[in-house]
């Protein structure tokens, strides 16, 4: 019976590291994009805001004055978990398997957590908006 080779860790990391930039890239996007729409709509009714949504506010302004940084940014966390997925890929015992599956779940809900929190910055107060107008009941 012959041996199967084993596969080659670095094909599945670098999937995973495009895969990761492509998102992180698509959660940058629409976080620039849709921030000022919130933050122009806030101001306009002169909503107090929490502190949460003041500083995704912070962020979208940072991000807009420099967003040339998202690229090399995106490129070094996409290339970090190449790193970690083929040094970790490389040892056979199940501790390692199971430390690779668990950092590339992690880093997969990251995106996912930072666009729950995004949302809930800005839909909360805009709940609050709407329910003292009495438009939202």
């Amino acid at each position: 019976m012959d041996a199967q080779p084993r596969p080659n860790p670095l094909r599945a990391a670098v999937v995973f590291g495009i895969v990761q930039g492509v998102v992180w890239m698509g959660v940058c996007v629409a976080f620039i994009q849709l921030a000022p729409g919130f933050e122009r709509v806030f101001a306009d009714f002169k909503v107090d805001l929490p502190e949460l949504t003041k500083r995704f506010i912070q962020l979208d302004h940072f991000l807009h004055q420099y967003w040339w940084l998202a690229i090399p940014l995106v490129l070094v966390w996409a290339l970090a978990n190449v790193g970690v997925v083929v040094a970790l890929g490389l040892s056979p015992t199940t501790f390692s398997r199971f430390c690779k599956w668990t950092w590339c779940v992690l880093a997969s809900l990251a995106p996912l957590a930072f666009m729950a929190l995004a949302t809930l910055a800005y839909i909360v107060p805009m709940e609050v908006m709407l329910d003292s107008f009495g438009i939202h009941k």
